[in-house]
């Protein structure tokens, strides 16, 4: 059968997925285990053939695509363990609570046309901490709420941009890590998302690519305007 590790490109070409994040959200719902070898990180061969398998079943009854043990569960409890306390670590470091973000219809649309403006216009720097910590508590269900209340088969889209652009060109340079964390966190559930109402993974990448570029115009007006700041802020404490 050959070498049971996949690389997570070769996953997606023998499932037939044309972008590897479907091969992450599988990982992620426990479909394919993760496993090492050497720097890389992939998927076992026999859960990927497997995985195939339970697809082409023409009864539509759902399997686990490989076999639970003790073992195995053992296996699976402490690596889940570990994985949670290091996220919780980097959780507290950035000071960052580990709920979702969990808002009403209005105060989601509300959100969503903020991130619209923003990602336009530009933002109030007082605002950039409480972002960053929306970012990374923003799950599938705000996109949920967003397309029962817009309509918008793609509610992710404000927010990808306005992550992005705040990442690019932030006022406060101490938020580049959240940034960071937020930016993957937004586009991990984007690909989740595109699961969950099965859109074409070219599709996601291409408005991925378009919504990753903002305006050079609205940089370069962010760049004089914390140019500005930081010219008072240097008169004030000199």
């Amino acid at each position: 059968m050959g070498s049971p590790f996949l690389t997570k490109a070769e996953a997606a070409q023998m499932l037939g997925f044309r972008s590897v994040r479907t091969i992450f959200s599988l990982i992620e719902r426990g479909a394919l285990r993760p496993v090492r070898d050497g720097k890389y990180v992939g998927v076992l061969e026999e859960d990927v053939i497997a995985y195939r398998n339970s697809r082409a079943k023409s009864d539509g009854a759902r399997t686990l695509p490989f076999a639970i043990n003790r073992e195995t569960m053992a296996r699976h409890d402490t690596e889940l363990r570990i994985l949670r306390r290091d996220v919780d670590q980097i959780l507290n470091v950035l000071n960052i609570r580990r709920s979702h973000l969990k808002v009403s219809d209005m105060e989601m649309v509300a959100l969503y046309q903020a991130a619209i403006e923003y990602g336009e216009k530009g933002w109030p720097p007082q605002i950039e901490e409480t972002w960053a910590k929306y970012f990374l508590q923003m799950h599938t269900d705000c996109f949920l709420q967003l397309e029962r209340r817009t309509k918008d088969r793609h509610p992710w889209r404000p927010f990808h941009k306005l992550v992005r652009t705040m990442q690019l060109q932030p006022y406060n340079t101490e938020l580049l890590l959240q940034l960071s964390a937020g930016r993957e966190h937004v586009e991990h559930m984007v690909a989740v998302w595109a699961e969950i109402k099965q859109i074409s993974p070219l599709q996601i990448d291409a408005l991925l690519a378009r919504e990753a570029k903002p305006s050079k115009r609205l940089i370069n007006t962010l760049s004089k305007k914390q140019k500005k700041i930081s010219a008072k802020e240097r008169t004030v404490t000199g």
